[in-house]
């Protein structure tokens, strides 16, 4: 893992343990994450979440509007051992 997909990863699990008990569509959820990662590309957003869905740190739910997201116990974990 390079620095730069750490720092994506970090944001986005705080994202989604800062928005828990509710779920966060997609679109708002790399809209607030570009405040946080530089020139963070669509690409990357969804490389980060295709990586922490296979790692079981998310949980994706499809809604009506699109792909909503929450945080697993997983990505509570993962966060508590790489804080900075």
């Amino acid at each position: 893992m390079t620095s730069r997909q750490f720092l994506i990863r970090r944001a986005l699990l705080k994202g989604l343990l800062n928005s828990k008990p509710y779920v966060v569509l997609g679109a708002h959820l790399q809209s607030s994450l570009a405040l946080d990662v530089p020139r963070l590309t669509p690409t990357e957003f969804d490389a980060e979440i295709a990586a922490c869905e296979q790692d079981r740190y998310i949980l994706s739910v499809q809604q009506d509007r699109g792909l909503s997201y929450t945080i697993r116990v997983e990505g509570e974990a993962w966060l508590l051992n790489n804080a900075a």
